[in-house]
């Protein structure tokens, strides 16, 4: 009988039955088991024995090409290549064949997860692994009693502190690494969005005076665990646990320490383990950025000073949560300005070389109406920390509200740089944005921003007023409406509702939420400028006068005066002007304005027309041109600098219609319109359009205008009506001027 063909019946009968005697069906099924049980395993463990990511791959991989090699060990153990045997004397050999390569598999994974923890909790010292750049996510709160997240935000912020100080680390600000809280954490898309190469992550949990920290770092690209570390400590003992994690984070990063690094690695700023922890919840409470959460802040940084009164940090955190309330909060300008000139002269005192209290003192020059000085601070505390990027972010400010928008836009830039995912950069990047008049790019910016943040009310205001400077009222109502959702006493949320409602034609509503804003911010100047600007706008002169009189009267601008005191003075001016009182009026304007006219801007153009309409008001006609010509060149500087929003139109048809140049009134007034101005009660009653009103061409404008603002008032139903305040007598419709919203009402500042 010839030989069978293995492709026949019987060929593969005996192929089977040879498979079956070496016992190539258990080796394969068992196999297959444990190789997916080790990988089930390794996948669960490896994240809590802190082991890399790859290595659950790299487990995978083996287990796969494993599979061939321990079907040939099998074969080989079950008899090679022989024949038909079946009382062989190896049949015991052959019969336990297939345990055998299972067991050898599950050897060779055994070896390699024991490699891998011996490899991660010893690093190879001959290949040092460089990274130059890092991220340091907030450290989970896992204490019983969920009472120590300020203690973990704070350590995680020290400890990036303390990194940024070092020559050649590359360290994420605390914004956007923060932005990461509760994210599931995910190495490789940290390290995209943040452009870093390796993330610090850790968490803490107190019980009583005791607390436990567990920190890694983890490589970026391949998520392998770089370096990881345990400790117990008393609470007291926080300082010297935070320099000891900072210094093993350096040694596990391989980062060479320049010049005099390591010295300004393990510096401090005080030996009170109590005063530290006050300043830790201080910071906490500080980022919050909430009315009640600046006022806690303020509480904590007095409290860590009480322990120590030589904290220099305590003094510059106390002096920035002062200067953010005057925006945020109930604190008038005068107050904030005392408290944080006193913390500044003493931060400054105890270290005159820390960049964070130039930046403040920057801020409060700022407040203070000091440009120049205020310019000098934030350049030197650049050069101090050139990675400090709040003091990029003040500067842009301050050179955007000057109309210095290229230089503004690249002191943006570079703090986003720094910052990517901080929600107050994104909003004043987008803010300068929408000054060129790409309202489409700067509202991308923001929603993108606000996908990151939804609970930034500052974000939220600003995307509201933007969308109503470009005539997008129904959103300008969404975006307020979102605002007050997330803080709803907030004075900047109400006094954002009366905006929005105003602009939307409806003056009771609009004067129900600014009694609202009064209420919660009686001191907060932001409130006193909304309501300033509801009289102009609602056509009452003689109360804004009377209104900003009195708070002149209640706090007497000094000479040269601050901010506040020079808004108050315009305010006033230019409710004497629409009173008839244009001596008086002008005496006013002329002290608003600062002496130095070549550092003027868009900020001055209410003032300075109002001074020009009293100048020719009076007979003084040689000093209304001379004005109106500065204006000109305030506007043509502020277009040399790509500026281009709607209301650079409209001071322009001020300017000349004042000038007597109707027909370019009348253009650069169409030219607003067709850009989105929807504010028809600020054209339709200035006196600067007096001769324009008869004309064809400005009636057809305003029923253009009215009927524009009427349908998105019929479009805008709020959710829930009855929870709109009660509305109390509508006043006189129209207005008599017009306001700016130019200045810091446009740029958070915190």
């Amino acid at each position: 009988m010839g030989a069978r063909s293995s492709l026949s019946p019987e060929g593969l009968q005996d192929s089977l039955r040879s498979l079956r005697r070496r016992r190539l069906y258990r080796v394969a099924g068992g196999y297959a088991f444990f190789a997916w049980l080790a990988v089930q395993v390794a996948d669960v463990l490896f994240p809590v024995l802190l082991l890399p990511e790859w290595g659950v791959r790299l487990i995978l991989s083996l287990a796969l090409l494993g599979f061939p090699i321990a079907l040939l060990f099998a074969w080989l153990i079950g008899g090679g290549g022989g024949g038909e045997t079946p009382h062989d004397t190896c049949s015991a050999t052959r019969q336990s064949g297939g345990r055998y390569g299972v067991h050898a598999v599950m050897l060779l994974l055994t070896v390699i997860v024991g490699g891998l923890l011996l490899t991660d909790a010893v690093p190879d010292k001959s290949a040092p692994r460089v990274l130059s750049s890092v991220a340091v996510l907030p450290f989970s709160d896992l204490s019983a009693a969920g009472d120590g997240q300020y203690l973990g935000d704070g350590i995680a912020g020290e400890l990036l502190s303390s990194l940024g100080r070092l020559e050649g680390l590359s360290v994420a600000a605390r914004t956007s690494s923060f932005a990461f809280r509760g994210d599931a954490f995910d190495a490789r898309r940290i390290g995209d969005e943040l452009n870093v190469q390796a993330v610090v992550q850790g968490s803490l949990r107190r019980a009583g005076d005791e607390l436990k920290i567990n920190v890694q770092v983890i490589e970026t690209r391949a998520g392998f665990n770089v370096w990881s570390r345990s400790y117990s400590r008393q609470i007291d003992d926080i300082l010297e646990l935070q320099e000891e994690i900072a210094n093993a984070i350096v040694a596990a990063l391989s980062v060479e320490v320049l010049g005099n690094g390591a010295a300004r690695l393990s510096r401090r700023t005080t030996d009170s383990g109590e005063a530290y922890r006050h300043y830790l919840a201080g910071r906490y409470e500080f980022h919050r950025r909430t009315p009640a959460a600046l006022a806690r802040a303020v509480s904590r940084f007095e409290e860590a000073l009480e322990h120590d009164p030589e904290f220099a940090l305590a003094y510059t955190g106390l002096a920035d949560a002062n200067l953010l309330l005057v925006n945020y909060g109930n604190q008038s300008p005068e107050q904030g300005r005392r408290q944080a000139e006193a913390a500044l002269s003493r931060a400054l005192a105890l270290d005159d070389r820390l960049g964070e209290a130039y930046a403040s003192l920057g801020l409060l020059r700022a407040h203070s109406g000091e440009r120049l000085a205020a310019e000098q601070a934030y350049r030197h505390a650049i050069s101090l920390d050139p990675d400090y990027s709040m003091a990029h972010m003040w500067l842009g400010n301050l050179l955007h509200g000057e109309g210095r928008l290229r230089e503004a836009l690249q002191a943006y830039g570079r703090a986003r740089e720094l910052d990517p995912l901080h929600p107050v950069i994104s909003t004043n990047l987008g803010g300068a944005l929408m000054s060129i008049g790409n309202y489409d790019g700067g509202m991308a910016l923001f929603e993108s921003a606000i996908d990151r943040s939804p609970d930034s009310d500052a974000l939220l205001r600003e995307m509201s007023k933007w969308a109503g400077h470009y005539g997008h009222l129904t959103d300008m109502m969404r975006y307020a409406d979102a605002a007050l959702a997330v803080a709803p006493d907030a004075p900047m949320n109400l006094l954002s509702q009366a905006r929005a409602w105003q602009w939307l034609g409806e003056a009771a509503i609009a004067e129900s939420w600014l009694q609202r804003a009064e209420a919660r911010g009686q001191d907060n100047v932001m409130v006193f400028f909304g309501r300033a600007s509801f009289y102009l706008e609602a056509g009452r002169p003689a109360e804004l006068a009377g209104l900003a009189e009195a708070a002149l009267a209640a706090n007497p601008p000094p000479t040269p005066g601050t901010y506040a005191d020079r808004m108050r003075l315009m305010w006033a001016g230019i409710g004497r002007v629409l009173l008839h009182d244009y001596d008086g009026g002008a005496n006013l304007l002329e002290r608003a304005l600062i002496s130095d006219e070549a550092r003027r801007s868009r900020e001055d153009l209410p003032a300075l027309t109002y001074l020009a309409m009293a100048y020719r008001q009076s007979a003084r006609e040689s000093e209304a041109d001379r004005v109106l010509a500065q204006c000109r060149i305030i506007i043509e500087n502020a277009r040399n600098e790509s500026i281009d929003d709607p209301r650079l139109d409209i001071f322009t048809a001020v300017v000349e219609a004042q000038s007597g140049a109707g027909t370019a009134a009348l253009e650069a007034l169409a030219r607003a319109v067709d850009r989105g101005w929807t504010r028809y009660s600020l054209i339709e009653n200035h006196r600067a359009f007096d001769d324009l009103r008869r004309t064809e061409q400005f009636t057809d404008l305003m029923q253009r205008l009215r009927r524009r603002v009427a349908a998105m008032r019929r479009e805008y139903r709020p959710a829930d009506q009855a929870a709109l305040p009660r509305a109390i007598g509508a006043p006189a419709e129209g207005a008599l001027g017009l306001q700016s919203n130019t200045g810091r009402e446009s740029r958070e500042t915190g």
